[in-house]
């Protein structure tokens, strides 16, 4: 399955267009979740203002996570600075700064314009891939469900991309660069689960991979692996989670996997298939940025049915209540 992006153009949309098919001089010390600590602690911020106006918002680019731009206004996705913010606000050319909680309870009230370009992009996704859960190895007998096996945050290949990175942003950046390509041409069959190792150390030189020295699978392996990634980042299993469901974008339904994350006391989507996708039909490599990691701060991810949680420590499937799901889970 894959997050469809319409164009290249689209892809910095960080507010409306939720697309998926089936983002100094001074040394940085970084904390888990990847933001700088200079003594100056960064908070994400939906972001919108006038364009032509004075005095004109002028923004650094390590404060842009992603932008938007329209015929009257910007969007942003901004992480700033208290300070930072209290100097936006006080800005006649800024209509909003909302935090991720301002900004669901605002949403519903933002202009007909803001709106449709919500609705314009929908209409052009292409939500058709599904996921089979079929395809899985007989229940290990020391873990409580197969799919825990697909999270390995202490394999080799894991610990070498943690090694070279910093935090959980990082970690979502380099999922994002990740490759999307379909079951059917990566292995020639519907649907094939492949671990984290297979997964980043094969597939780059399988003979049947369109973009022969990416890293590239659907969406399971880039959750599992995401999953992997942000565990050994050091994050506790009981904040970080792969999540198989059912989605619903504009009426396209279909099986999914993505990754939540526990941050500052809100669990929120990580979708790694939101950067570079491999086109069957079009058989060329559709590029992407992807979404920016607090995106599913600001607005709720589109699933409908949850079939189950997990990761290497814990299994939650809420409609059987089987697992071990710690509190946070439960919540």
């Amino acid at each position: 399955m894959k997050m469809q992006f319409v164009s290249h153009e689209l892809l910095a949309i960080a507010i409306i267009g939720i697309m998926f098919l089936s983002g100094c001089t001074e040394p940085n010390v970084t904390n888990p979740d990847g933001n700088s600590n200079n003594n100056k602690e960064v908070n994400d911020y939906l972001l919108i203002y006038k364009k032509n106006c004075e005095p004109s918002v002028d923004l650094e680019e390590d404060e842009i996570a992603s932008e938007y731009e329209a015929t009257n206004f910007i969007w942003v996705i901004a992480e700033l600075t208290d300070n930072r913010s209290s100097i936006l606000k006080e800005n006649p050319c800024v209509i909003y700064l909302l935090t991720p909680q301002e900004a669901r309870a605002t949403y519903e009230n933002l202009s007909e314009d803001m709106q449709k370009i919500a609705r314009k992009i929908i209409k052009q996704l292409n939500l058709n891939k599904t996921i089979d859960n079929d395809d899985l190895p007989e229940e290990p007998p020391d873990l409580i469900d197969n799919h825990q096996t697909y999270v390995t945050p202490n394999d080799s290949a894991v610990q070498d991309i943690a090694n070279s990175i910093s935090g959980t942003r990082e970690a979502y950046r380099e999922g994002v660069s990740w490759v999307w390509v379909s079951d059917k041409t990566l292995n020639n069959r519907v649907e094939k689960w492949l671990k984290p190792h297979e997964f980043l150390t094969n597939t780059p030189n399988y003979p049947t991979n369109p973009v022969p020295g990416r890293i590239a699978s659907d969406c399971e392996e880039q959750a599992n692996a995401l999953a992997s990634l942000i565990r050994a980042e050091g994050i506790p299993p009981d904040k970080v989670r792969v999540v198989l469901g059912k989605v619903d974008f504009d009426g396209s339904i279909g099986g999914h996997a993505w990754v939540e994350i526990y941050e500052d006391n809100v669990w929120f989507a990580l979708e790694a298939t939101s950067g570079p996708y491999w086109d069957d039909e079009k058989q060329k490599l559709i590029n992407s940025n992807g979404l920016s990691y607090s995106y599913y701060k600001f607005f709720d991810y589109p699933s409908i049915e949850i079939w189950s949680y997990y990761n290497d420590y814990y299994y939650y499937d809420p409609s059987t209540g089987k697992g071990n799901p710690p509190d946070l889970w439960l919540e």
